[in-house]
């Protein structure tokens, strides 16, 4: 069926006929980009140290970082429109270049003949024909652009007026808004409908351009929803007064739920500093490192190669968060493996997507949606991704067996060991994995997730810088290591007692509260083992004997030429540049990264104030509330369901954005608690990435390994089904450390058998093909343990108290009877599940 339906939804727009790519930009604009993405991520490093500047300017440096970038580095078309047409992109291309330079004609009018100050003073003919010429101009970009015979890599004239538009907006907000946030509810100044205008109407072009039309179809629907004629003549319960444009305006640009408010704070706090974190892991080796240990430790048993997707994609999900990454990052490498000992390409794909998918559950980074549920419930970073561990595990446990078991039934094997990565290249690099432990420690000992992601990528940096130095041996090498080692930890160890008391540079890392810890004094260990080492090479190149004989080694390659002191020298400037150039790469390739989650966090303003403004989430929420008969697991499954639609086509922090705003009020309502409700709408808003027809990761994964993107998406919707689950358990298990230690305890346990159960009733196997009556015992015995049985029957029967545990004991019995069954009957027959 969505074979057929997948072309009418590309040619609407719905779905992306391919991943969005950067332009390639020519040599200087290659450097003015490339220099811009690198000030763009400092600075928020820098802030992130010595504390963020009043907040126009740091919300105000994202919007325009972001805007700015997002318009450079994509382009606004990638074919012309004889050659690539669907609906949706080609109507939000005409209408921000029609939005955006008739408010641009209109301002004209206002400065030229017309400066009053309100907006609802200004006006009359002379601005309506202004309006419709700037509105006729941006036509005839528009089709200027979309008619050329081929799109070349190079600018446009829209690209520099949506630049000047970003650019505007942010400078007239940073200039006045403490004064008009003073007067919000007022009569509206004619300034902030056009800036507003403005900026609406950048926010909506750079999401089309990077995510598609789909955010900005929503936010534009949203947007005209609170316009008083529209809300007027909605019908029912979504009936209510409305507001005009002016006053639309003013809440999008100025109130803090709006385009410059909540969200934005997020996303400039926490977004930037994580992903600028993941950037510089990847860079220097860590995510290679992940892949080599596990494909070293999976890759010779059953199914290796897809044991070896699922461990890699989670644990390079706890330093990028976002399952597409990790599809293109882990994927060119497990997916050709998966194929090759004989996954399906559908399968092998789908793999990936769904092991890259978990990315967003799994801490200590998780997803930017995580981010957000942080300041949207009002608790810390930490307590979110420490009740998040327990189902990020469970969810990659259960799709590691489910890939077990289908590698087990298809008889697949491992590779031979002589294939594996050494031992040998893998041990040496342990220490890269040193700053995940290190984060999560400064988390829980109080730093703030700005600061903990600060001081990680410094000791990142000092790490990467010891490895490079360690690469030039000195005479002296052999004999000074450990007395090098010993002192670089006595110095931390000073650091650690006495730092505060000295005073700076020491005290800088240190709380004034808390003082020194560990992790800042392990910054100090490794600040001293870099200088010990460079005053090792310093003093060996000055104590070598010239060698005016020596042949001169070729450029840039100290490594063969004899130790003379301008080898050494040489050698340790070369390490220096390396250092440097690693260093530009990661913070230009965080800054381009934070691209794909940040142009859609001024829409999500956009859809946070117009639903905020119109009480759409008390409407929707009496709505489903009333639709599930005030029963809260119908509910549930509502949400789940909503997730699933809502998620096609919209990225995980978009669709998990809506989903609050549709279901947590209606869970909140029935007694659920907001962390839980929260957590529900995140878990389901993550399966965005893979379920069919719109499936992000699946589509990636799919690409890769050359196979079809709708099958890739229903196999990866099988493999992370477990999500469907987990709303459940959140609700009617203390599986969200709500309990004590005994019901946490018992409560995983039942878990992992029910994966057990779980997984056999997918595959339909366990140690052979299940028949019909063994499948009916794996049915009950997931339902049993995985489901709130007890809570069914309380409702639905006379029974009551507690027997939580006791349907978990018949959960057990169902699959150890079917256990039994299984090896008491012999033959491979009855298989009665065959795979997709």
């Amino acid at each position: 069926m969505f074979d057929r339906i997948l072309p009418t939804l590309m040619k609407i727009g719905l779905v992306s006929k391919e991943m969005v790519t950067p332009r390639s930009l020519p040599g200087p604009s290659r450097v003015i980009v490339s220099i811009i993405a690198v000030g763009f991520s400092y600075f928020f490093i820098h802030v992130a140290f010595f504390g963020p500047p009043i907040a126009e300017i740091f919300k105000g440096t994202y919007i325009l970082g972001t805007g700015a970038l997002s318009v450079l580095i994509y382009k606004g078309r990638n074919y012309p429109v004889r050659e690539n047409f669907n609906w949706l992109d080609e109507i939000f291309a005409l209408i921000t270049r029609v939005a955006m330079v008739a408010t641009l004609f209109i301002w004209l009018h206002w400065a030229l003949f017309d400066r009053t100050e309100l907006w609802s003073e200004s006006g009359g003919a002379g601005a309506t024909l202004f309006a419709l010429a700037g509105a006729l101009i941006g036509a005839w970009l528009y089709y200027r652009e979309a008619t050329k015979e081929k799109i070349g890599e190079g600018t446009f004239l829209t690209d520099w007026i949506f630049i000047f538009a970003t650019v505007s907006p942010m400078v007239w907000w940073y200039l006045n808004n403490a004064t008009l946030a003073a007067r919000l509810g007022s009569p509206v100044p004619f300034l902030v409908v056009i800036q507003a205008g403005l900026l609406a109407a950048v926010s909506f072009e750079i999401a089309r351009r990077i995510v598609g039309p789909v955010i900005p179809l929503i936010g534009f629907i949203f947007m005209i929803y609170t316009y008083q004629p529209i809300a007027q003549l909605s019908p029912g319960l979504f009936f209510h007064d409305g507001y005009k444009i002016s006053r639309i305006a003013e809440f999008l640009i100025l109130e803090a739920d709006g385009m410059t408010g909540l969200i934005i704070e997020v996303f400039a706090s926490y977004i930037v500093i994580f992903v600028v974190l993941g950037a510089f892991l990847e860079k220097t080796g860590l995510g290679s490192l992940f892949i080599d240990a596990t494909y070293r430790l999976t890759g010779q048993r059953t199914g290796g190669p897809g044991l070896t997707a699922v461990i890699s994609s989670g644990l390079f999900g706890m330093i990028s968060g976002s399952g597409v990454a990790n599809v293109v990052t882990t994927g060119t490498f497990t997916i050709p493996l998966m194929k090759r000992v004989g996954y399906k390409p559908e399968f092998a794909g789908a793999v990936e997507a769904a092991a890259s998918t978990g990315g967003a559950y799994m801490p200590p980074i998780m997803g930017a949606g995580a981010f957000l549920l942080a300041q949207l419930t009002e608790i810390s970073y930490f307590e979110v991704i420490k009740i998040a561990a327990i189902p990020a595990i469970l969810y990659y446990l259960s799709v590691g067996y489910i890939v077990y078991l289908r590698a087990v039934k298809r008889g697949l094997h491992g590779v031979p060991v002589e294939e594996l990565p050494p031992w040998a290249g893998i041990l040496p690099r342990l220490h890269l994995l040193l700053p995940i432990p290190v984060m999560v420690y400064y988390l829980v000992i109080g730093d703030s997730a700005f600061l903990a992601g600060f001081k990680t990528i410094m000791l990142i940096i000092g790490l990467k810088t010891l490895d490079l130095l360690a690469e030039i041996q000195t005479p002296l090498s052999a004999r000074l290591w450990k007395p090098i080692l010993g002192l670089a930890l006595l110095f931390g160890v000073f650091v650690y007692l006495f730092g505060l008391q000295v005073g700076a540079p020491f005290s800088w890392f240190a709380d004034t509260h808390r003082g020194i810890n560990y992790g800042d004094a392990l910054l100090w260990v490794l600040a001293g083992g870099v200088v010990l080492k460079v005053l090792e090479i310093v003093f060996a190149a000055i104590a070598a004997p010239a060698v005016e004989a020596a042949p001169a080694p070729a450029e840039n390659d100290f490594r063969s030429a004899p130790q003379t002191g301008p080898v050494l020298l040489g050698r340790l400037a070369s390490q220096g540049a390396e250092l440097i150039k690693i260093t530009w790469i990661s913070l230009e390739s965080g800054a381009r990264n934070t691209l794909v989650i940040g142009c859609i966090a001024p829409v999500l303003g956009i859809l946070l104030s117009c639903a905020t403004q119109s009480d759409l989430p008390g409407r929707v929420s009496a709505l489903l509330i009333e639709f599930s008969f005030g029963l809260l697991p119908l509910t549930i499954f509502w949400v789940i369901v909503a997730g699933y639609v809502i998620g096609m086509g919209l990225p995980i922090t978009a669709s998990y954005v809506i989903l609050v705003i549709f279901s947590v009020v209606a869970l909140t309502n029935l007694g659920v608690p907001t962390i839980t409700a929260h957590l529900i709408s995140y878990w389901v808003a993550v399966t965005s990435a893979v379920t069919p027809p719109v499936a992000l990761a699946a589509y990636a994964a799919s690409a890769i390994a050359m196979s079809d993107p709708v099958k890739t998406g229903f196999q990866a919707v099988k493999l992370a089904s477990w999500i469907y689950i987990m709303p459940f358990l959140f609700v009617y298990t203390p599986l969200l450390l709500t309990g004590t230690v005994i019901d946490i305890t018992l409560t995983v346990l039942a878990c992992l058998v029910g994966i057990i159960a779980w997984a056999g009733v997918l595959e339909g196997y366990i140690f052979k093909p299940t028949n019909k009556f063994e499948w009916s015992l794996l049915l009950g015995s997931m339902v049993c343990l995985l489901l709130p049985v007890d809570h069914f029957l309380a409702y639905f029967t006379p029974l009551s108290g507690e027997f939580h545990y006791t349907v978990y004991a018949v959960g057990v019995a169902l699959l150890v009877l079917a256990f039994i069954l299984q090896r008491a009957r012999g033959g491979n027959v009855g298989l009665v599940h065959h795979e997709g």
